[in-house]
């Protein structure tokens, strides 16, 4: 009888998924393209204009959309699910949980400093070169955060794998 398949770490796709996910998640900063910020550096006037209007009004967005009572309601719930899910993905070993958590949950650490990055904006209200030197530094710290959680779920992986082709004894694991 065929099933379907939960083996998310041996599976190519997770795999490729995993990096299509960080990458658009460090291509974007603050919702627009690194390429326009390349663009406005090279001196396309039109693009710098564009960048000094959009980007103070998309730190805007993202200020008022974590503020608030509703913020805490939010947070708590998320909270208990994301407990509930760790619960279910590591002491139940179920791995098709166990990647998932590895792909969604590092992302909340993206949304705590797109936080900070866009309260940053908005009260230094920065012309073109201080905005860019914000939003590169906001890109590092996105791409360090992703080469981190990449190393830490293909480390999970791989010893997810190994485990379940024998070479190493699943009586380590709880």
């Amino acid at each position: 009888m065929d099933y379907i398949e939960f083996s998310s770490f041996s599976n190519i796709w997770y795999w490729l998924g995993l990096f299509v996910v960080w990458t658009a998640v460090t291509h974007r900063t603050m919702g627009v393209p690194f390429y326009y910020w390349i663009l406005a550096r090279r001196g396309d006037d039109y693009m710098r204009y564009y960048l000094e209007q959009l980007v103070p009004e998309n730190a805007q967005m993202t200020v008022r959309m974590y503020q608030g009572a509703s913020w805490v309601i939010f947070a708590a719930s998320a909270s208990f699910l994301v407990t509930t899910w760790a619960v279910l993905a590591f002491y139940y070993q179920s791995e098709i949980l166990q990647a998932l958590f590895f792909l969604l949950v590092p992302l909340s650490s993206v949304a705590v400093i797109r936080y900070q990055f866009a309260r940053v904006i908005l009260r230094t209200n920065p012309q073109f070169d201080d905005l860019y030197r914000v939003m590169y530094r906001f890109r590092i710290y996105k791409m360090i955060l992703a080469a981190i959680f990449i190393f830490l779920t293909t480390f999970w992986g791989m010893w997810v794998n190994m485990v379940n082709s024998g070479i190493l004894s699943s009586s380590i694991l709880p």
